[in-house]
């Protein structure tokens, strides 16, 4: 059908379209009380979009949320959260209030209503661009402080991180996603049923500490500068969790890129510098990365329309394969 005879009806629609900077520019710099001279430039695309502000000879990231994905609460939630980390000396992309003293800006888009919020810039490079051992240790004793001060943080409403019900959401676009995998497709049916089991026996323990976690830490969250300051990164996820699960996101993506595996040692050797893991949390170390490689490729099952697989990084359903089944064999589930 051409375009000169194409009804309404037959137009294709968007699910993630993309802000003109200039009049999203406009609205950033009086939302957030912005002087002159200013700018506002696309810098990223992602899970979110990301916007490059400059005012004057200061500079920003504007985080835009795709929409609809994350309600008003859990935005006040990270933001908050974030405040808090800042306050306790925790290095992270310390948030900007709007003059109304509001967490974020609501934008109404084509595509739907969608949050922006105003951060300071992060400087350096991502740690993934030269990940060594003496960063990944700093980067341990941080997460170490990161968790015992997350025990104080008192959120106005809580946010869960909730595996059953992302596990449930995702069944049927994985099981799509793979249908040309046969052996897959019922390998992680099994795994589903599994994890789900698996995970109601682990929410009744009470001998596995929890806090607000960042919720994905990876090599790429981490900005390094030349004099070895680090900066966290990316807190969209955060949530209450296992601590021990939030250090298997840094585990597994040293995994996934093929990595020294003496990074996570020395992470870890960091890390119980602040907060040592008791016995029962080194337990649960092969179940609860195999709960993180399991939790990412449902992730992308169900976003791997909205941004693709290069964004994901994604190794090939090849790797995933040999790669969940390792780990399945090391949680004692093969």
């Amino acid at each position: 059908m051409s375009a000169a005879t194409a009804h309404k009806d037959d137009i294709v629609p968007a699910s993630h379209a993309i802000l003109h900077a200039v009049p999203l520019g406009e609205q950033i710099q009086e939302h957030f009380g912005l002087g002159n001279p200013f700018n506002c430039e696309l810098l990223h695309r992602g899970m979110n979009d990301f916007y490059m502000v400059r005012e004057g000879g200061k500079q920003y990231a504007a985080r835009v949320w795709r929409p609809m994905s994350r309600p008003a609460s859990d935005v006040d939630y990270e933001i908050e959260f974030l405040l808090h980390l800042h306050d306790g000396g925790i290095p992270i992309p310390t948030p900007r209030r709007g003059l109304d003293g509001s967490n974020f800006m609501p934008i109404e888009a084509q595509d739907g209503n969608r949050a922006t919020a105003l951060f300071a810039w992060a400087y350096g490079k991502p740690y993934s661009a030269n990940p060594t051992i003496e960063i990944s240790r700093k980067m341990g004793e941080i997460f170490g402080r990161l968790h015992k001060r997350s025990m104080s943080y008192k959120p106005k409403q809580e946010r869960v991180i909730d595996r059953s019900r992302n596990i449930k959401k995702a069944a049927p676009l994985l099981a799509e996603l793979v249908a040309h995998r046969p052996e897959d497709q019922a390998l992680y049916a099994r795994l589903g049923d599994e994890v789900l089991k698996r995970y109601d026996e682990v929410r009744q323990r009470t001998d596995l500490p929890m806090g607000t976690v960042q919720g994905d830490f990876h090599i790429h969250n981490a900005f390094v500068t030349d004099d070895g300051h680090i900066t966290i990164m990316d807190f969209d996820a955060c949530g209450r969790d296992y601590f021990v699960q939030e250090l298997m996101s840094y585990k597994w993506s040293i995994e996934k890129n093929n990595l020294d595996p003496r990074l996570w040692d020395v992470f870890l050797e960091g890390y119980e510098t602040e907060r040592p893991l008791s016995d029962a949390e080194r337990e649960m170390i092969p179940l609860f990365l195999l709960w993180k490689e399991f939790q990412y490729l449902n992730g992308f099952a169900i976003s791997v329309n909205a941004i693709g697989h290069a964004q994901f990084f994604f190794p090939g359903f090849d790797w995933f394969g040999k790669s969940i089944r390792k780990h399945m064999a090391d949680a004692k589930l093969l």
